[in-house]
């Protein structure tokens, strides 16, 4: 074998070497920036959906009188609770739409990670200059109430409302699409 053969075998190596070691890179790389993303955006989505409701709720134009009515018999004993369905549609389309546009605003996000943690080493976890990608994210939502009526000692019952909401959120990353399930009672 000559010395060229030599050089063009040794270059043939070192090129399936640097390819071996960027496929690796890249698998790791995207199971990381999956999971990455997805904490990111349920931490995101969980501080939405509770301002959201906050700021829907502290408007005031939502009270809790317009919400629920209730009927009382002579000695003003409490014998019927009336849901106002109408108030209650508007108030749930209020805190939809506030969660969707939040979300609108928060579609675009960088993600960086440390070069040092591609390699899987925890010795080099977390070191080295920082790689970043972008991220987007698209989401749909979608909100209901429920009525829960429980026992509450002889003769009382407790009454709550509970607004369920759930987020869907499809993140685009480099090399796929990682699609999380959010839910918050």
């Amino acid at each position: 074998m000559t010395a060229v053969q030599r050089a063009r075998l040794l270059c043939l190596f070192a090129a399936m070497a640097v390819m071996a070691l960027f496929l690796v890179a890249s698998v790791h790389l995207r199971d990381l920036l999956g999971n990455l993303a997805v904490t990111r955006v349920s931490n995101t989505v969980g501080r939405i959906v509770t301002r959201a409701v906050e700021d829907t709720v502290q408007s005031g134009e939502f009270a809790y009188d317009k919400l629920i009515s209730f009927q009382k018999d002579s000695q003003g004993r409490i014998t019927a609770l009336t849901s106002n369905m109408a108030e209650f549609n508007r108030l749930q389309a209020a805190i939809t739409q506030d969660i969707l546009t939040r979300l609108g605003e928060t579609a675009d996000t960088n993600l960086s990670i440390p070069l040092g943690t591609l390699t899987g080493t925890p010795l080099l976890a977390g070191r080295g200059p920082r790689f970043t990608v972008r991220m987007e994210t698209v989401g749909s939502c979608s909100a209901h109430f429920e009525n829960q009526f429980d026992q509450a000692g002889i003769n009382q019952t407790l009454y709550r409302v509970v607004l369920d909401v759930e987020v869907t959120a499809r993140l685009l990353l480099p090399g796929g699409v990682v699609t999380t399930e959010l839910s918050t009672p």
